[in-house]
């Protein structure tokens, strides 16, 4: 997969730039068709695939608990950590016996890929039989084997932990207009397009909300929505989708903080990403109210430089940072 070759904002580049910064010279090489990029200082040098970056810092076993989301799930909760009740249909599992007895109990799950990511292969909403054969064919599109799950609800945040500590809480708010009991759909609608043409942006922007990422008869909806009154436009959580980004860190109950960085450190201390669903992240932090949903070692980093209300992180200098100190200590 080349096509991040194109994106100057790819997270590879915004690294190779602050790496260069701090003194080293970079070239790329292709082997087997996909290309490397090399980053070398004082004759140390780290050299990774641009498409999916494997850190310096990062054991093969934390990469290994990272994507398998089995194995990150059982890692959580022997840190105490609530998770998502969980079961993996083997690829031999024809019958899906298991998962239709997690269906009967919760009533509605989730089926997602055991090691795939964007999204890929997820299926929401599942409420029968049908719905859930057809979502693990889905889901083995991407991976053999596959995870039902109880769906759970609330915001999911992104937390990045670096050296130890959370330093951003990335709430991905789907894409949504909220009423003043005066404009129109349409109107709110124009505004809320208005507001990303002219967001303080850095390294990436927000996609105009039309027929494409919403409801066309939305567009040119007269009705008024009442004061306050919100309105989901779209339910996807990435940004290309329209949902918007903001960091919500210091909104978050420090309960949650602590159960991150625990659970984040625990993995790896250098620069790790922790998604957290959470039914409200500013109330007390219980058992019940917040799920561990996975880990991530190599997160898109432009999304932490783009959040509304400008409240930035400068994630790419900090894993820089993590970067450079990890190869010449090596």
């Amino acid at each position: 997969m080349s096509t991040y070759l194109n994106d100057p904002t790819a997270t590879i580049f915004l690294l190779g730039e602050r790496l260069k910064k701090r003194g080293y010279t970079e070239k790329t090489e292709v082997y087997g068709g996909v290309t490397f990029h090399l980053y070398t200082k004082n004759n140390r040098t780290w050299i990774t695939n641009g498409f999916k970056i494997s850190y310096p810092f990062n054991s093969k076993a934390i990469t290994e608990i990272s994507v398998d989301k089995a194995i990150g799930y059982d890692f959580a909760l022997r840190q105490g950590v609530s998770v998502p009740a969980t079961v993996s249909i083997l690829p031999d599992d024809e019958e899906l016996d298991e998962a239709k007895r997690l269906l009967e109990h919760f009533q509605k799950i989730i089926v997602k890929p055991l090691d795939s990511s964007l999204a890929n292969g997820v299926t929401l909403n599942i409420k029968n039989r049908a719905g859930l054969e057809q979502a693990v064919q889905a889901a083995r599109h991407y991976s053999s084997t596959v995870l039902a799950q109880e769906q759970v609800h609330g915001d999911e945040l992104r937390f990045a932990v670096v050296n130890g500590k959370a330093v951003a809480a990335l709430l991905r708010q789907t894409a949504r207009i909220i009423g003043d009991g005066k404009r129109t759909i349409q109107q709110l609608i124009e505004d809320e397009n208005k507001d990303r043409a002219t967001l303080d942006k850095t390294y990436f922007e927000y996609p105009q909300l039309d027929e494409s990422l919403i409801d066309p008869e939305l567009i040119n909806d007269e009705r008024i929505l009442a004061d306050k009154e919100v309105l989901e436009l779209s339910h996807s959580a990435m940004a290309r989708y329209g949902a918007s980004m903001y960091n919500v860190l210091s909104d978050v109950d420090k309960g949650y903080i602590e159960i991150v960085e625990r659970l984040g450190s625990a993995l790896s201390r250098d620069f790790i990403v922790v998604d957290v669903m959470i039914a409200d992240y500013g109330a007390a932090c219980t058992p019940d109210n917040y799920w561990f949903i996975e880990f991530n070692t190599s997160p898109v980093l432009k999304l932490f430089h783009g959040t509304r209300g400008g409240n930035h992180v400068d994630i790419v200098g900090l894993v820089a940072e993590r970067i450079d100190n990890s190869i010449q200590a090596s």
